[in-house]
């Protein structure tokens, strides 16, 4: 199983500017005559007040962030709102797969090594997996689960346990890849998978036992060092 950003995509050109612009084109009813300057503040200023909670372990869901800022501005949109997450996140940036994932992806399809994701992310899991497809077309993941859908992050168990019966596998039988130590290696391991810790993003180091002290694990810079070490098996 795979974390999203930075492990197997990355959004270097995230512009939430682009995509509330995007979105004014479908307003319909706008009686305080907000700009998408302002309905992007507005916006930044909800997650910048959920932030604790988010730090926390709690997750929002975009449709509560979407459903927030046009109600309290008496925005009235002309397409449902699973529409206006896909035109904000479509326009806000593109998705570009980190170095050689299309090649482990494909070599673990040809093991006949099953694949998922679990993502800490506001957007829906359609709306996760849509990014993914685009991205990554001809993709093997059974499925895609997003925090927002279960209202907690990672590192919290729970969601790692909710992926593990969606696949109806052992914890011991799962490696978990993830770029961030504390919410996938810690969060990984701590469910009782084998966590790799995919470092090919320039992450900063970070200092910590919570691993040393459960067992191993697998550092790679590489995915070919993946690949390599499944070889080796």
């Amino acid at each position: 199983m795979f974390d999203y950003g930075l492990t197997l995509l990355h959004e270097p050109d995230f512009n939430p500017l682009r995509g509330d612009i995007a979105l004014s084109q479908y307003i319909t009813n706008n009686p305080k005559g907000v700009s998408p300057e302002e309905i992007g503040e507005y916006a930044k200023n909800i997650y910048v007040g959920a932030e604790s909670s988010r730090s926390a372990g709690f997750e929002l869901h975009e449709y509560t962030v979407l459903r927030l800022v046009s109600d309290s501005l008496g925005l009235e949109y002309s397409i449902p709102i699973e529409e206006r997450e896909q035109v904000f996140w479509e326009n806000a940036s593109t998705a570009i797969p980190m170095p050689q994932v299309e090649m482990m992806l494909e070599e673990l399809f040809r093991m006949k090594i099953r694949t998922a994701v679990i993502s800490n992310i506001s957007f829906s899991a359609v709306a996760l997996k849509r990014k993914i497809d685009t991205a990554l077309p001809g993709n093997h993941f059974e499925f895609v689960i997003a925090s927002s859908e279960y209202g907690v992050r990672k590192p919290n168990p729970l969601i790692f346990r909710a992926a593990l019966q969606r696949a109806g596998v052992a914890p011991e039988d799962v490696w978990f890849c993830g770029d961030n130590y504390q919410a996938d290696i810690v969060g990984s391991s701590g469910a009782g998978m084998f966590p790799v810790w995919y470092r090919g993003g320039d992450q900063p180091a970070e200092v910590g036992n919570e691993i040393e002290e459960r067992g191993n694990i697998l550092e790679i810079k590489q995915w070919q060092e993946l690949i390599d070490f499944l070889h080796h098996l």
